[in-house]
């Protein structure tokens, strides 16, 4: 589905300026699909404004005879060993009383007692909403950001997922969350045959790591101290993220191979404990070329976001900047499931602390 809608025009200047927005089904593509579908209507408005357009008045128009992309599973081989699929297996063909009683678990993520995952499970159709809460980070501060990461040999996910557990530990009780599982979308492209990052495709696994909950310091030298420990932190998570994004060899999409009948087990997770406490999915930035609006047609910023999860973490964090632009953060959620008095304002509470920290980076 596309939506156009025509926005007003900057002070000073009479550039047509329109907000499009382009919605798609998580089975059809991806996060980096929208990526590849903005270039090709870039490049499409692009030629339509030459010379030598190859479009006309025909509103008719026939569909390629390119072949589709091959699926993940025919462009890659995702191999799972039998200590991958051996928990999972048995957690879900054993009795429940059997599986708990040998601490098996139909689940390659991990798990802990005190871990947060909002409410279980639910879904009723005439209620289902999706709440969110956009953050806007300026490119002056995105830069130096990026500077500071490279400074600490991090990459800004691994940055960002500590942030986002300083928020989230900040806003919850230790009794209701004492820890964090976060579920992290990882792209398999550069392992797949005849699928580029110029392709809408389906090609994410995910990667899932547990955080403990973290307290910031009011002095000067335990606050100095969590800095040091969110780098080391961070450092982490990047090195665990390319490790996952190394290799097609046991990941968690693997094992969808092994599920007989996707729907009866999709309806099966309903009225049980999520699995993990939030995701987060960067797609990175977007580069529409030299920006030069008086002349031709570009792309100004990004903003990329999901529906709530209903099955997956009660929290969605979507990242997408434009190069050498701002940074878009969108914070989604399934309304009623964050377990919280007031969710709207723990939404802002959480924005709030990940705005001001990752600004306060460029001071460090």
């Amino acid at each position: 589905m596309i939506t156009v809608l025509p926005l007003l025009a900057r002070e000073q200047s009479k550039t047509s300026r329109y907000f499009i927005l382009f919605g798609y089904y998580h089975s059809h593509g991806d996060g980096k699909s929208g990526l590849a579908f903005h270039e090709t209507l870039l490049s499409g408005l692009k030629q339509a404004q030459s010379a030598d357009c190859a479009y006309d008045d025909d509103p008719k128009f026939a569909s390629p005879s390119n072949p589709l992309l091959p699926t993940l599973e025919t462009a890659g081989r995702l191999s799972i060993s039998w200590s991958y699929l051996l928990s999972p297996l048995l957690g879900a063909y054993l009795p429940s009383f059997v599986a708990n009683s040998l601490g098996i678990r139909a689940s390659a993520t991990p798990e802990a007692h005190d871990q947060w995952t909002g409410k279980k499970t639910f879904f009723d159709p005439e209620a289902y909403q999706t709440r969110l809460k956009v953050l806007s980070i300026e490119n002056g501060h995105v830069q130096k950001i990026l500077q500071e990461c490279r400074k600490h040999d991090i990459k800004f996910t691994g940055l960002l997922h500590q942030i986002i557990v300083q928020a989230l530990s900040k806003e919850l009780p230790p009794e209701k969350a004492g820890c964090f599982v976060s579920q992290t979308a990882v792209d398999l492209r550069s392992h797949l045959k005849g699928i580029t990052d110029s392709d809408m495709a389906l090609c994410p696994t995910a990667y899932y790591e547990l955080f403990t909950r973290t307290v910031q310091g009011n002095t000067s030298k335990e606050s100095s101290s969590m800095t040091e420990a969110l780098w080391d932190a961070a450092r982490l998570t990047t090195q665990n993220l390319s490790q996952c994004a190394g290799t097609l060899n046991d990941q968690p999409v693997g094992l969808l191979a092994y599920l007989r009948n996707m729907y009866p087990w999709t309806r099966g997770q309903v009225g049980k404990r999520r699995e993990c406490s939030y995701e987060l999915s960067n797609i990175m930035s977007f580069n529409p070329g030299l920006f030069e609006p008086e002349k031709i047609w570009n792309i100004e910023s990004m903003i990329f976001s999901q529906p709530a999860n209903v099955g997956s973490g009660c929290l969605n964090f979507n990242v997408v900047s434009r190069y050498q632009g701002d940074l878009t953060i969108v914070i989604s959620w399934q309304a009623g499931a964050l377990d919280v008095k007031d969710e709207q304002l723990f939404a802002e509470n959480v924005g709030n602390h990940i705005t001001t920290s990752l600004q306060s980076l460029d001071r460090s």
